[in-house]
């Protein structure tokens, strides 16, 4: 019990950067998790893979943005940020279905626009997260249209052109479009 008291003590004190790694170490270790119990279905699903892949990377691209423009204040932030961290590790354990994979990854999309949504009214300067919530908005319609696709019975297909998509977008708001870079406020 002391050593697990005095680890989350070691963590609430570390720095921005060092969290960021953490988080980032512990979502990569449940990702390799997800694909050792996945690996008999790997061939039908390694968009999700990929997908998660390129969430994580966004999630690391993001920090600086999330924690100096939208810190958690209140209980009701922190809660929506606890379930935020709980969706993203359950997405790494459920790569072997498909249908589940794109329902966990839309609820971690909508809890993350009501996230930022949330923060919107107390913002000196909203377009930085207008512009992520807009690109949130095309990821969730993404993962719906997914989950038509497997439902429907194009799985292989709806998951090929979800990554596709998905990794394109990615790509475009870290490396192109700077989205998630911190504004400097004066």
């Amino acid at each position: 019990m002391t050593t697990l008291h005095g680890t989350l003590a070691s963590y609430v004190f570390m720095s921005s950067q060092k969290r960021a790694a953490a988080k980032i170490a512990l979502f990569v270790v449940f990702g390799v998790i997800g694909v050792a119990i996945a690996l008999q279905n790997l061939m039908l699903v390694w968009p999700l893979v990929i997908i998660y892949g390129t969430l994580v990377w966004k999630e690391y691209a993001s920090h600086s943005f999330v924690s100096k423009v939208l810190p958690a204040h209140t209980i009701i932030q922190k809660m929506l940020h606890a379930v935020l961290l709980f969706l993203h590790l359950s997405l790494a354990f459920s790569f072997a279905h498909p249908g589940y994979f794109s329902i966990l990854i839309l609820a971690f999309l909508l809890f993350e626009m009501l996230t930022y949504t949330l923060r919107l009214p107390s913002m000196q300067n909203p377009a930085v997260v207008f512009r992520k919530l807009k690109i949130t908005t095309v990821e969730a319609l993404l993962a719906l249209f997914a989950f038509l696709g497997v439902f429907f019975g194009y799985a292989q297909l709806a998951l090929i052109i979800w990554c596709i998509v998905v990794t394109d977008i990615t790509i475009y708001s870290i490396l192109f479009r700077k989205t998630y870079a911190v504004p400097i406020l004066s």
